[in-house]
């Protein structure tokens, strides 16, 4: 009993600790200064997060077909918690001094992005046979997200190198982003899709008994909820963009179900 109730504590710990604003506390604001320290502090949090899936064996657990999409999944979330714990990114001149930082900031999303597109294509391979047409038809979602999520983190990157280019024409550095066109409707649809595959995706895995319906149920309310958020973003109010259209946070589910397969039964 007391193992049970060990084994639940210490994968809530696992499902939040990425995306819970413990660095926040020791770096409560990421700049050039102490970038550096920061990422030491993310790297010290992952191996926590390495040394509690150890300690519980939970890699034991991960079905040998599932063993890549797994550890995909898992790393996903280390990879996602870098750019998360930041900040808001840096705007007008704060972003000149944070330019290499805030190129990080987009270069590990765009990272994570490939972990989710590999990692996806990893879980669905292993049934891909035996799946119908609406469990293969997952590869269109996935195809659509992962180009906008290139295009969105790619033209992110980029912010620092066309604000200079925009203070060389003479123009007011503070005017940059009032004037920029971020695109924000295909920049919401990006992220509800990435929801989406993530609940398509549990769905497929309870269907192949690798989940159980409370965790596809759950990962799917999860996602739903995000879904609706973007869309309040578009349609109600730009306030609506936290917490669920901050990108790190709409790949979380991902996360999730990488943490869901480490405690799996192999079965197949």
């Amino acid at each position: 009993m007391l193992k049970k109730i060990f084994s639940v504590i210490i994968n809530v710990i696992l499902i939040l600790i990425p995306f819970f604003p413990v660095l926040e506390n020791f770096f409560p604001k990421v700049d050039h200064t102490n970038f550096s320290s920061y990422l030491l502090g993310c790297a010290m949090v992952s191996l926590l997060m390495l040394g509690l899936v150890f300690l519980l064996r939970l890699d034991k657990n991960a079905q040998p077909k599932l063993f890549g999409a797994t550890w995909l999944f898992f790393a996903l979330g280390i990879i996602v918690m870098v750019p998360l714990h930041m900040g808001a990114p840096k705007k007008g001149v704060e972003l000149l001094q944070s330019a290499t930082e805030e190129k990080v900031r987009y270069a590990m999303l765009l990272l994570a992005i490939v972990l989710f597109a590999v990692g996806t294509i990893a879980a669905l391979k292993p049934f891909w046979k035996s799946l119908k047409p609406i469990g293969k038809a997952i590869l269109f979602p996935l195809g659509i997200a992962v180009l906008i999520a290139i295009w969105d983190n790619a033209d992110s990157l980029m912010f620092s190198a066309k604000l200079i280019k925009w203070i060389d024409s003479g123009k007011n550095v503070n005017d940059f982003f009032q004037n920029y066109n971020f695109h924000q409707v295909w920049r919401a649809i990006g992220r509800m899709l990435l929801y989406v595959n993530a609940a398509w995706l549990s769905v497929v895995l309870y269907k192949q008994a690798i989940f159980k319906k409370w965790i596809a149920v759950g990962l799917t309310i999860f996602c739903l909820i995000g879904v609706g958020f973007c869309i309040a973003f578009l349609v109600v109010s730009p306030a609506f963009y936290f917490p669920f259209m901050v990108p790190a946070l709409a790949m979380a589910p991902s996360y999730w179900i990488g943490i869901a397969l480490l405690n799996t039964t192999a079965k197949h």
